[in-house]
């Protein structure tokens, strides 16, 4: 994270270099006394206003960046203590096992917001030492003018948060409460990383409370995945019940509640008014997919290729409608036939289990939209072995 900053500071020295030719800060002291910020505190630039670091080189483009720098490492010194303490949440799988499934990192939120904190700083002294031929840099983030910017974001992140919240609860479509929930969970996310920043911009240290913690909404998508979702796989194909087994193992890592079975359950012991049994009240969603393994033809003396494939889909049986396509294709070689096809068997299971899950994951989440005709993509598998 801190690479990435130091490259948006140097982005900032650059446009400020631009902008240098026209400010009073771009002149050099020359005196023979350092000035007062150099050694603390500063009547020209108070703490309470300024939020300061202090670069020095033996040339003034360095001794700029390391000023930046310095300010970098005050937002990257609070991210790394508050975000030890990393948001996790647990699904309950079939057999009463927990897992953890997922870590609520907030490294890359965090480091968003940040960078636009950052764009804000600037150079607002400059000192050359005469008998040492040393440059010193004094870089300042005014920090009212940060903490309005971010009070302004975290208002807007918490007024989303608010309305997907709401979306989510008031909602009778399952499908449409796990997506809001995860929305809400996103930006709360994000308003914690903004949070961050505005403990670090305020003197007193304080932020803003939520009223909203990531833990609690990551109980009622837990809830809700448990109670109304149910996932199916049936594929067909070339060891199909071998990559079958490795994306019900994927889906189960990931906390998602599967079965054996592939068409909806039915409750017998809760009989409807004719005595017929009804189906169960989670919503059914079946993976169907199609896998092939083949041998390459390779022009190549010392290896042999096995290629392989595999098509998927993600349906709603109830609607007949599919919801997700995805497709893989990959080739693995060795100096055998056997050999190279235990390898491609392998790759098979493993890239299709991950790509699978998240697929079915940001259909789910809504990351991305629902498929708007049944065609195949591009790389499905052919109809027979090549």
């Amino acid at each position: 994270m801190m690479l990435l900053l130091l490259i948006r500071v140097s982005m900032a020295i650059l446009m400020g270099g631009v902008l240098c030719l026209s400010t009073p800060a771009c002149s050099i002291l020359e005196t023979a006394s350092a000035p007062a910020w150099l050694h603390g505190a500063s009547p020209r630039y108070p703490a309470a206003r300024y939020l300061l670091g202090v670069g020095e080189a033996s040339s003034l483009d360095v001794a700029e960046r390391r000023a930046y720098a310095a300010i970098a490492k005050i937002f990257q010194a609070t991210v790394q203590a508050q975000s030890q303490d990393r948001e996790s949440y647990q699904l309950r799988e079939g057999d009463g096992q927990k897992q953890t499934v997922r870590q609520m990192a907030v490294e890359q939120m965090t480091r968003v917001t940040t960078e636009k904190v950052l764009e804000n700083v600037q150079i607002l002294d400059r000192w050359h030492d005469p008998r040492r031929q040393v440059y010193y840099a004094l870089a300042g983030l005014d920090r009212q003018q940060a903490e309005q910017m971010l009070l302004q974001r975290i208002g807007d992140h918490d007024r989303t948060v608010q309305a997907a919240v709401h979306a989510a609860r008031n909602s009778r479509d399952p499908l449409e409460q796990i997506k809001q929930l995860r929305r809400a969970m996103i930006t709360l996310k994000m308003r914690n990383a903004a949070n961050m920043d505005l403990q670090v911009v305020r003197q007193s240290g304080r932020g803003v409370a939520s009223p909203y913690r990531l833990s609690e909404l990551a109980g009622e998508l837990e809830a809700l995945l448990q109670r109304h979702i149910l996932i199916g796989v049936v594929v067909a194909g070339d060891q199909a019940e071998a990559v079958r087994a490795a994306i019900l193992e994927g889906l189960k890592t990931r906390g998602l509640p599967v079965t054996l079975a592939v068409s909806p359950p039915v409750s017998p012991n809760r009989p409807n008014g004719s005595g017929e049994p009804v189906s169960s009240p989670r919503e059914f969603l079946l993976l169907q997919g199609m896998v092939r393994l083949w041998k390459s033809d390779v022009p190549d003396p010392l290896f042999r290729y096995v290629r392989w494939c595999g098509t998927f889909r993600l349906v709603e049986p109830a609607r007949g409608r599919v919801v997700g396509l995805t497709s893989q294709m990959g080739k693995e070689g060795h100096i055998t036939y056997q050999a190279a096809m235990t390898r491609a068997s392998a790759a098979m299971q493993r890239v299709l289990a991950e790509k699978v899950t998240n697929t079915l994951l940001q259909v789910l989440y809504a990351e991305q939209d629902a498929v708007s005709s049944h065609r195949e993509p591009t790389e499905a598998c052919p109809a027979a072995a090549e």
